[in-house]
């Protein structure tokens, strides 16, 4: 039986199989992490940091969304 981490993952298959989508997919998260980065720079509120470590931490993980899939997909 397929649980539904391995039929998300295998759906995911070919976004990272292709090295243009994936490529496309990993620049994003730079653009993103480092406009969170910029936030931290600049923010003096508590709860905004912590929303804006949040997002980075997760968009760190999702980096690695390749390795996650091919690894789920089994």
């Amino acid at each position: 039986m397929v649980t539904e981490r391995q039929r998300v993952a295998i759906d995911l298959l070919p976004v990272v199989n292709d090295p243009n989508d994936l490529q496309a997919l990993l620049g994003y998260i730079e653009y993103r992490i480092n406009a969170l980065q910029r936030e931290l720079e600049t923010s003096s509120d508590d709860r905004l940091i912590a929303r804006a470590q949040g997002a980075i931490i997760e968009l760190r993980r999702f980096a690695l969304i390749r390795d996650t899939v091919l690894q789920d997909s089994k």
